[in-house]
């Protein structure tokens, strides 16, 4: 198991890598200040990028508050560093995030609550906005080709189907995990990459008995500020499905056809949400 080196004393630990854009980096962390009151007590680790640029510098020297800085270690991957930061985490959950997210207000309420109404060694998601008020995340699915895929990526921020709460196997982008579990399955597993989320969901399921170990909460929500597509990274998939090879099987069908809706309902869904983001209709 990944040891900690101080036991919890915080409600919450709230991890991600600084944002290089200052200015995203800012509202991020303006929003987790300001929607995170009354929710308990927390601290922020933040992992600085490499290089460090001059006004991402000074915005950082500006931080006042319970931050932490945690610089970049050279050669050290993203799970690398998300482990080294759990390791000095004093929240008795933790949060990661490894993009610029928003959080929209009373996140961590409705995730205390999920919380408690969930076994101890759940992982919970987030639904993940657009800033064009789109769903960007709300869970993973496997499609034919064994690629995940958000459930319902594209359709209205308050399209019905994807304000349920339920299980899935795969996560991405936000994940919430106690601090004593997350420390006993060992961490994020170095060579994820890019694929960090998706793994520690896969490797929860192996050790839970319940196989419902990983819960998507629409509840709780925030807003991506950078939505365009990661770039691929071929040693990430080759390590990430040469590892899970045999347990992605294709799920989306199933899905769509136990939320009754056709391929034909989500497409007209995704295209007025497309028309009404580019202020197209009337």
């Amino acid at each position: 198991p990944l040891q900690p080196l101080s036991k919890p004393d915080k409600d919450w630990s709230i991890i991600l890598p600084a944002c290089k854009n200052s200015a995203h980096l800012l509202k991020q962390l303006e929003a987790i200040a300001v929607h995170s009151e009354n929710s308990g007590t927390f601290e922020v680790i933040l992992i600085e990028p490499d290089p460090l640029s001059p006004d991402l510098s000074e915005i950082l020297d500006s931080l006042t508050g319970d931050v932490t800085r945690i610089p970049r270690e050279a050669g050290q991957s993203l799970p690398g560093m998300m482990n080294i930061a759990a390791q000095t985490a004093k929240g008795k959950t933790l949060i990661f995030m490894t993009e610029p997210l928003i959080p929209l207000p009373g996140w961590l309420h409705h995730l205390g609550r999920s919380i408690k109404n969930h076994e101890k060694n759940t992982l919970m998601g987030a639904r993940i906005l657009t800033p064009g008020n789109s769903i960007h995340h709300a869970g993973l699915l496997i499609d034919n080709n064994h690629a995940p895929v958000s459930a319902y990526k594209h359709v209205a921020a308050n399209f019905p189907n994807a304000l349920k709460e339920r299980p899935f196997s795969l996560l991405d982008h936000f994940i919430s995990i106690s601090h004593a579990f997350f420390h006993k399955i060992g961490g994020f597993w170095e060579k994820s990459g890019r694929f960090l989320f998706m793994d520690i969901c896969l490797r929860a399921d192996t050790l839970n008995a319940s196989k419902n170990s990983c819960m998507y909460l629409p509840d709780v929500c925030l807003v991506a500020l950078d939505t365009n597509d990661k770039a691929f990274i071929p040693d990430d998939a080759t390590w990430f499905y040469g590892r899970w090879h045999g347990h992605l099987w294709e799920n989306q069908e199933k899905f769509y056809a136990e939320d009754q809706i056709s391929k034909t309902d989500l497409d007209a869904a995704r295209l007025t949400q497309s028309m009404a983001s580019a202020d197209l209709l009337e």
